[in-house]
């Protein structure tokens, strides 16, 4: 059999009309009647035929040899014939010619395939024209290829799960721990994952992968680390890594087997932006047991996804360890405010106003958390409040996910939040939760400390009434999953980076979609498109397709010089890096005005980190770059110990 690209790129009426013909109805009605007999069949023979759209998806040439090892696979031999495993009731066999055969009008079929011939796959029972595989295969492939977007301009994600073949070989044990925050079900999955031969931890943020992957470190397990923007190897004596991973969701590796996965935060599924870095590894990884830890309100999504996984199901609930319980008078002023709470504001510059506020006003010194800051400054902070250095914490909703923070009391001083494009919104009750949830220091499972009480406050009478209704209010089930097409499914349709750029602005018109799936938004993407040098090929453009960046005009001007040197094969120094923004540093008549700027370096130390990582060849200075990190993050500690709206001193 020869490659595909012999294969015409329409395919004869009559066959087109076939497809929609009575009798064609009434021979796929036959075939779904047999084979409800035998429901393993179609599993088995899908997972066949979802390797081969899956090759020509990518475009790649499949070879008959190719395919007769993965046929292979789902049949046993004897006395030198093939003989279906769903065959077994029968005494029929099938020779490698007749397999052969069957392939070859499955895949690279050049001339109408005779009723006779398809009456014959349903008197051997072939679960090939079970009615999705006959659509989705024998039609498209038959008719279109199967998947060509150089010709057909669209990109088709129905069944993304299909996208994952080897995962489909396997049937997976999937584990859900559910419950609320401070219900140790995270606890319980790592406790799994730390006596797996293999693994991985796939967390949120890179915050919550060091964190772990401190902690299994701590007990004396070997693990690595793996995110974005570090890579950490710890290796035995011959040189190998550890069996055990901890990283960030992104850096899932659908490709490695192991024993156990653990994938935190799972309702982050329906997250607009992230949410198909979840869907990717929950219907990717090939783990033996994927344990998923997060709220109720993904249940119903999970198990939509495995129907079509064909894996099995265990859900475990937990209940808070400790109690939560509203406060019936709201605080009046921030003079209020006691040792262990948590105020929290929903802007940068609210956080800083009210950590004036309080130090001024109680004395109490302050440890402050937002989503600007570098995760090593809010380790430390954190690390401040909970060791009692600092009485009480002022954060944004970034305190909502990550680290592990003793706090007695949740402060709402604000109940809407900016939607991040042009308005103010109330909070919803998911978000209202989670960051109550946050309040009482909680029992670890196995220790003999029992769960504190949390409690939660507001500013007015009106926030209290709010937050309450929040608190008491059904879980909402989550309904919308995200996925992503992968680079090379829509690389064909572009020429150049402007032409991805709108390609993005244009992926849902370009884009098929099972109902319940949703593209995630493309924003940051083409934001960092526009960026882009103009002259960077488009396989490159793809490749950093998910470098973290700010927005600022600093930030903006680094991505082009960046871009630039990538595509012209030069090296980018950390001078080239910094330069800039020590000048604007210097420059700046505010503390608060360098520390956006320590910031926006920070953002861009970890851009130039996560480069590296992939073009090692232009993003050379491996040390220069954590010299210049561990300097960025020593400026913005010193100025958050200060007051950062004091002038600064003329240099």
């Amino acid at each position: 059999m020869e490659a595909f690209t012999h294969i015409p790129t329409f395919y004869p009426e009559e066959v087109k009309s076939f497809y929609d013909s009575i009798e064609f109805q009434g021979l796929e009605a036959e075939l779904l009647e047999r084979i409800k007999e035998e429901p393993d069949v179609s599993k088995r023979l899908g997972k066949v035929m979802a390797f081969l759209r899956n090759q020509i998806v990518q475009g790649h040439a499949v070879q008959e040899t190719h395919l007769l090892e993965w046929f292979k696979k789902y049949v046993r031999i004897e006395n030198g014939k093939i003989e279906p495993l769903y065959s077994k009731n029968k005494k029929r066999v099938w020779t490698e010619d007749e397999v052969r055969e069957l392939l070859n009008h499955v895949v690279n079929r050049t001339q109408k395939p005779s009723v006779e011939f398809l009456r014959w796959l349903s008197q051997e029972d072939s679960v090939l024209c079970e009615h999705h595989l006959f659509r989705s295969y024998i039609k498209d492939l038959l008719v279109s290829r199967g998947f060509s977007v150089e010709r057909q301009g669209k990109v088709d994600m129905r069944y993304p799960e299909e996208l994952y073949p080897d995962a489909r070989m396997l049937t997976r044990k999937i584990i859900c721990h559910l419950g609320p925050t401070n219900s140790g079900k995270t606890y319980r999955a790592l406790e799994r994952l730390k006596k797996a031969k293999s693994g991985y931890y796939a967390g949120p943020l890179r915050l919550l992968a060091r964190e772990t992957y401190d902690r299994i470190k701590g007990e004396g397990i070997p693990i690595n680390l793996k995110t974005g923007e570090e890579v950490i190897n710890h290796e035995d004596e011959f040189g190998r890594p550890a069996p055990l991973t901890a990283g960030t969701i992104e850096m899932t590796d659908t490709n490695q087997a192991m024993e156990v996965c653990v994938i935190d935060e799972i309702q982050m599924l329906s997250d607009q932006s992230r949410g198909w870095a979840w869907l990717n590894a929950v219907l990717g990884v090939q783990a033996k047991e994927v344990h998923l830890c997060g709220e109720e309100s993904v249940v119903d999504m999970i198990e939509q996804i495995v129907a079509k996984t064909g894996d099995t199901l265990e859900i475990n609930r937990y209940e808070r360890l400790g109690t939560l319980e509203m406060e019936n008078r709201p605080m009046k002023s921030l003079h209020e405010v006691r040792a262990g709470d948590c105020v929290v504001a929903f802007s940068r510059k609210k956080v800083f106003q009210y950590r004036k506020e309080i130090e001024e006003k109680t004395g109490k010194k302050c440890s402050i958390i937002y989503g600007a800051l570098p995760p090593e400054t809010r380790v430390t902070q954190s690390r401040d409040f909970n060791t009692g250095v600092n009485e009480v914490l002022v954060a944004t909703d970034a305190v909502g996910m990550g680290l592990n923070l003793s706090i007695n009391r949740i402060v709402f001083a604000a109940i809407h939040k900016f939607n991040g494009i042009d308005s103010v919104a109330l909070l919803e009750p998911p978000q209202t939760k989670q960051i109550a949830g946050r309040a009482g220091r909680y029992k670890v499972p196995g220790s003999d400390k029992v769960g504190s009480v949390g409690l939660v406050t507001t500013m007015s009478n009106q926030q209290t009434r709010f937050v309450g209704e929040c608190l008491a209010a059904p879980t909402v089930m989550l309904q919308t999953l995200y996925v992503k097409p992968h680079d090379d499914m829509f690389a064909p349709l572009v020429s150049s980076v402007k032409g991805l750029a709108k390609l993005m602005a244009r992926l849902n018109q370009l884009t098929d979609l099972s109902p319940g799936y949703r593209l995630p938004s493309f924003e940051s993407q083409f934001e960092l498109s526009e960026a882009c040098y103009q002259g960077l090929n488009v396989d490159l453009a793809l490749g950093i397709s998910g470098l973290p960046f700010g927005h600022a005009k600093y930030c903006v001007s680094q991505v082009l010089a960046m871009t630039k040197a990538m595509a012209l094969g030069s090296v980018y120094t950390t001078a080239q890096l910094s330069e800039p923004a020590l000048k604007a540093y210097f420059e700046a008549p505010m503390a608060v005005e360098r520390l956006k700027v320590l910031e926006d370096l920070h953002k861009m130390i970890s851009a130039y980190r996560w480069l590296q990582n992939r073009y090692p060849e232009t993003f050379v200075d491996i040390e220069g770059v954590n010299k210049l990190r561990l300097r960025v993050e020593d400026g913005i500690n010193d100025i958050l110990k200060s007051n950062p709206r004091k002038k600064s001193k003329k240099r």
